[in-house]
Parts: C-alpha cells; structure tokens; sequence
C-alpha cells in the first residue's frame, strides 16, 4: 500500500489560529510530557496537529513598542533562535511590535517543520493537499462528541443563517 493510500487518522488535534496564543499552544503542546502524551494515547489513537486560522496579525498590524522590555517577552516552549532576544529593537521604550510577530512566524514554521516530520512516510502528501498542517479559514464550530445539532442562537450571528444550515447537514450525516 503507498503511503498516499494509508488511511487518515480520524481526526485531528486542532489549534484555534496561527498569532502567538496558537503558537504558545502548539510550542507549550510538543515540548511537555503531557503535550506529547495526549498527541500519541489519545483515545483515538495518535494525532495530527491541524492549525485553522488566517495568518499572524502581528505582522499587518501598526508598528508600535509593545510596553514591555524585550527580555519581558520570551515565551514558553520556543526555540532558541526564536526567542526575543534581551538586546532586540524597542520602539518607544517597548519591544518592536515587528520582532515579536518575526519570532512568532520563525516558531510557527519551525512547528510545522516538525509536524511534518513526525508524519514522515504516513499519507503526508494527502495531508498537504488538505492545507496541513495550517488551513487558513475561521473555525464555525467547535462540536461536542453529542453531536448536536446547531440551536437557533447562530442565527443572531454575522452570517449564522448562511451557515447554520450547511453545518447542520455536516452534522447530521456523520
């Protein structure tokens, strides 16, 4: 059987973005016992990390000093090289907005390196033509293993009756 044809696992860990919150999950996931654990015995066997969100918006957002010393700012699970370093640019008196979306997207990448890696020989180029390990999109609903059906709040949402009724059907045929 060619690895293209090996079946995909069930589902997916999923990570709600690619901003620094998402990449201090995925980093803080894969570099603790209990991170790797809860990838390799879950219930369902091991799992893949799938990112869902659009790209980093520290990177578009407005230049600024973030308020906070460089050395202030380190984060958990990093790589070295993509760590703020102690002598990084400030902008008015604060660590660069921009050096600290840099050190995100290096990690980011780094993460999806890895995850990739740890796949290798599975049905890794299926995984990629399914936008892995990062799909770029909203997450609409974060579904309990009830299954149930979507209530009438989404309605109230912006766009909730153009997508309640698809997610339903989704729902219903699973």
């Amino acid at each position: 059987m060619s690895t293209i044809d090996t079946p995909l696992p069930p589902i997916f860990y999923v990570i709600a973005g690619a901003g620094p919150a998402a990449v201090i999950n995925h980093s803080t996931l894969v570099h603790s016992q209990f991170g790797r654990k809860r990838l390799d015995e879950s219930p369902a066997g091991r799992l893949p990390i799938l990112h869902i969100g659009f790209k980093n918006p520290w990177a578009r957002y407005m230049q600024h000093g973030m308020g906070q010393l460089p050395y202030l700012l380190s984060l958990p699970g990093f790589k070295g090289e993509n760590q703020v370093k102690a002598n990084a640019a400030t902008k008015d008196g604060g660590l660069d907005s921009r050096v600290f979306a840099g050190g995100i997207d290096k990690q980011f990448e780094h993460l999806r390196g890895l995850e990739a890696k740890r796949w290798e020989g599975v049905p890794t180029e299926r995984l990629k033509k399914l936008k892995w390990p990062w799909m770029q999109g909203w997450v609409a609903l974060v579904q309990t293993r009830a299954k149930e059906a979507l209530t009438a709040d989404l309605k109230d949402e912006a766009g909730g009756t153009d997508v309640m009724s698809p997610i339903n059907a989704i729902i219903c045929r699973n």
